[in-house]
């Protein structure tokens, strides 16, 4: 300590109090942090829960990009007119009515169009399609229709 008050006399006064204070903070600070670190403290956490979708649900989902791409999971057909289908996405009390387009023709063993494709990776035709079947969608969304309407390049049933 005499080395100390021996240095702080040579020093101003001014410069000597700064010096005496920003130590006695970090000393202050340090010990705190000791403190909090080394003993017990109360942290208070976020709650967290646990969530999973249920097993004889399907995933739902909507995705519209800015581009027009439209991508649909789980939805439900509801009607089934030629080439056009109907299928809503229900989230509660909302549900989401979809007119989906479609042009599927095949030439040989090529397909051109909108591509129907079963859970084996076979494919297959919008008559093979049934209501009530649970879809996923994928293509480009209609900007000149009035209701939400999707130009579909691949629809695939879940079952």
């Amino acid at each position: 300590m005499l080395r100390l008050k021996s240095f702080l006399g040579e020093l101003d006064s001014k410069l000597a109090t700064f010096l005496v204070v920003s130590m006695a903070v970090f000393a202050v600070g340090f010990f705190g942090f000791a403190f909090s670190v080394f003993y017990q403290t109360n942290v208070a956490l976020a709650e967290t829960t646990t969530w999973a979708p249920s097993n004889d649900k399907p995933i739902l989902e909507i995705h519209v990009a800015n581009n027009g791409l439209v991508f649909l999971q789980g939805a439900k057909i509801v009607s089934i007119d030629g080439t056009t289908i109907t299928a809503s996405i229900e989230w509660n009390k909302m549900n989401f009515l979809w007119k989906i387009k479609t042009n599927g023709t095949k030439y040989g063993k090529r397909y051109f169009g909108t591509q129907f494709i079963d859970s084996k990776g076979e494919h297959i035709a919008v008559e093979d399609l049934l209501v009530g079947e649970t879809l996923t969608v994928s293509g480009t969304l209609d900007t000149n229709a009035s209701i939400m309407t999707v130009d579909a390049q691949v629809i695939r049933p879940s079952n």
